[in-house]
């Protein structure tokens, strides 16, 4: 690692030495120890650590320049003439494999609509009824979890027809007049009565918290085997996409969506409808108890019921709301950025960002907020409501009617002993609202059939695999641009265990080649061919398979070095793991790691270097032995150290076993070996052949970036 001290007097860090020649004072650290300090001059002629680094960047481009200078420009190859199509693509995304690969700049789908896409919109039929079913398996606990509630509702009335019974045995007067004389009151047989009215208290407050337990813990088991179930499908149905579906969906709204809607889905099961069943079963039962002792007085209340629950439907259709939020991608942008954030004293401005969204938010929440407020007092004064109309009616039944006491507190306690179950399903209809908009996600999501389904059994397989890639009249665009055509003629073929790079100006389509090679995407028109057969027709999950894949930003997961290695292939025992990072040069820096191969490298792998997880992710591809090697600026992003450590892997890699290998590169020095190189242009190759083939035509678009290069090179 360089540190420099340049004249503007603001501390850098460098990897290409070309760029701190005029820096002030150049630190040299290696293995986090301070090695040297001085000027560029002063360090050369120490000839240390900086001498051999500065050796080992000018040998990287010296070749191109001896070829440059030298090569008679007779040989020279059909140029083809390009149209100026440029485009401007979304991200390269391995949805599929839970990957991200880096683009060219020019490559950023930054214009991409980041608004929900409309196919999330779609009303779903007969939603709730496909809920259900989803919960099949777990029908025996739903069963057992409706006989609880049933008998829970029944025990809410039943405690107002025993109040009622313990209110007559206590207004009973000392003497009452019979037949004209004062017969004082048996207050034994009173005791008696007040006794077995006691147990019967005790009997169903026992029995009423037993079967409680039993409908919530049933409900609950449901609920939860519900939400496993749907995070889980919902999950792979995302894992199954084509990777353009997440061209459309940034990973924060995914995995806001994976954890959010899901729990909205209890609504529909678990407590909630546990507290709608027994709503039901309660009203049911307590008009049942009530009409035994009055049914002109239970009329009466069940007359006034529907307009006692008027105004739930209008409270729901205004609970319904989207459950889509801008802010969460926001903090995954933060988080996962938070070097950066740091370094350019961001976190102020991604606060005002993120409670920007938020305060947006708020606002669209009032509505929703006012309208729960008014149902939250609607439902708590509907209790007084009931017990005002009883108490109205009974007195003008008593009046004239002649309704006797025990008949009025039969009836008015049942029913108000059940209003509040009214309560508890209220609750479900609100819950219910929230959790509408999840269902529309959710099963918008589920029903979304893959474009290119990397988990299919379907398509087949070829017997043997020479790797012969033939793309022919390919004409391609990304989907969320496809007004930029990309390819509109692409025509290529690459023989069984070549060596094909490509090279271009960012943009130009280098990463799109790889990109239709491993079907992320296909062609709008045309065909890409493996040893003469359709891509479209082969098993993807078997074509991929063939195939290993370096990037320029290698991705490890959170593991320990041998489980990231293992990824490339799940049955690699630990001898083939050792042997595969011998070839990547990876055994070595293993072995001195703490834990060895076991060391946990922490989230993307942030416990090891640029060139340690490169050559980790090249002993990834290299464990599956492909058969076709897609190298995508495997060494850009690397320092010179790093990179011709990783360039010996690579080498050696090809050097082991013949396979055709496709590269995209900037640094012309890496590609020097390859069969042959591609310049790309536009969309569409116009110079083809071995390196001192490209150097030899006058003029080329090949020789220019290469005497460019040579030029931002250091000097020998």
């Amino acid at each position: 690692m360089i540190f420099c001290e340049p004249s503007s007097h603001h501390p850098g860090f460098a990897h290409r030495l070309s760029t701190i020649q005029n820096a002030h004072v150049i630190n040299v650290l290696e293995n986090g120890t301070l090695k040297e300090v001085g000027t560029h001059e002063e360090l050369l002629s120490n000839r240390g650590l900086y001498f051999e680094l500065w050796e080992l960047s000018s040998r990287n481009t010296d070749g191109a320049a001896a070829e440059a200078a030298g090569v008679d420009a007779q040989t020279s190859l059909a140029r083809v003439n390009s149209h100026n199509s440029r485009r401007s693509s979304s991200h390269l995304a391995d949805g599929l494999a839970g990957e991200n690969s880096k683009h060219e700049t020019d490559e950023k789908n930054e214009g991409a609509d980041k608004d929900v896409p409309v196919e999330d919109k779609q009303e779903i039929v007969n939603a709730n009824g496909r809920l259900f079913g989803m919960q099949r398996s777990s029908i025996n606990w739903l069963i057992f979890g409706g006989v609880g509630s049933a008998a829970s509702a029944v025990a809410s009335p039943f405690l107002g027809t025993l109040f009622s019974d313990s209110m007559n045995i206590i207004m009973v007067p000392p003497v009452v007049k019979i037949d004209g004389q004062w017969v004082e009151i048996d207050f034994a047989h009173v005791r008696k009565e007040a006794t077995i009215t006691f147990v019967k208290f005790a009997s169903v407050a026992i029995g009423f918290g037993a079967v409680m337990f039993v409908a919530q813990f049933c409900f609950r088991k449901a609920s939860e085997a519900l939400l496993r179930k749907v995070r889980r499908e919902t999950f792979e149905v995302m894992l199954r996409q084509e990777t353009a579906f997440l061209d459309e969906r940034t990973s924060g709204v995914l995995s806001d969506r994976l954890a959010q809607d899901p729990p909205k889905l209890k609504a529909f099961t678990g407590e909630s409808l546990s507290g709608a069943v027994n709503m039901v079963l309660t009203l049911i039962a307590a008009l049942t108890l009530a009409l035994t002792k009055s049914p002109i007085l239970t009329g009466t209340v069940a007359a006034l019921m529907p307009v006692m629950m008027i105004g739930h439907g209008f409270v729901h259709k205004f609970m319904i709301k989207k459950n889509e939020t801008a802010a969460g991608p926001v903090v995954s942008e933060a988080m996962g950025n938070i070097k950066t954030v740091a370094s350019y004293g961001l976190e102020k401005e991604m606060m005002n960002r993120y409670g920007s969204l938020l305060n947006s938010e708020c606002k669209q929440e009032r509505r929703t907020s006012t309208m729960s407020g008014i149902a939250a007092a609607y439902q708590s004064a509907l209790g007084f409501y009931l017990y005002a109309v009883l108490i109205l009616f009974a007195n003008v039944y008593i009046t004239h009617c002649g309704m006797s006491q025990n008949a009025v507190f039969g009836t008015i306690f049942p029913l108000i002993f059940s209003v509040g179950s009214l309560s508890q399903g209220s609750a479900f209809f609100m819950d219910r609202a929230k959790g509408q908009e999840a269902l529309r996600h959710i099963f918008n999501t589920l029903d979304r059939k893959s474009k290119i389904n990397g988990m299919s059994k379907e398509g087949n397989t070829l017997d043997v695999v020479r790797g012969e890639i033939v793309f022919r009249a390919v004409k391609f665009a990304y989907p969320t641009r496809p007004d930029l055509i990309v390819f509109k003629r692409f025509d290529l073929t690459i023989g069984a265990g070549t060596q094909v790079a490509f090279v271009g100006h960012s943009g130009s389509g280098k990463s799109t080649a790889v990109c239709l090679v491993q079907r992320f995407y296909d062609p709008m028109e045309g065909t890409v061919l493996l040893d003469g057969t359709d891509m479209k027709t082969l098993n993807l999950a078997w074509l991929r398979q063939q195939m290993g894949m370096v990037q320029q930003e290698p991705i490890l997961f959170a593991g320990s070095v041998a489980d990231n290695v293992r990824y490339g292939r799940e049955d690699a025992t630990d001898d083939e793991i050792q042997e595969v990072c011998k070839t990547a040069n990876a055994h070595s820096f293993i072995a001195d790691l703490e834990s060895g191969y076991d060391t946990e490298v922490g989230e993307r792998g942030a416990q090891l270097s640029g060139g340690q997880k490169q050559r980790i992710a090249i002993a990834r591809a290299l464990i599956r032995d492909p058969k076709i090697l897609l190298l995508d600026e495997a060494t850009s992003a690397l320092d010179n150290e790093s990179e011709r450590v990783v360039q010996e892997a690579l080498d050696r890699l090809l050097v082991v076993k013949k396979r055709t290998t496709l590269v995209v590169a900037h640094r012309l020095s890496t590609i020097a070996n390859s069969d042959v190189i591609c310049f790309i242009h536009d969309g569409r190759i116009v110079e083809k052949g071995n390196y001192s083939e490209l150097l030899a035509i006058p003029d080329g678009h090949f020789r220019k970036l290469a005497e460019r290069q040579q030029e931002e090179a250091p000097p020998s």
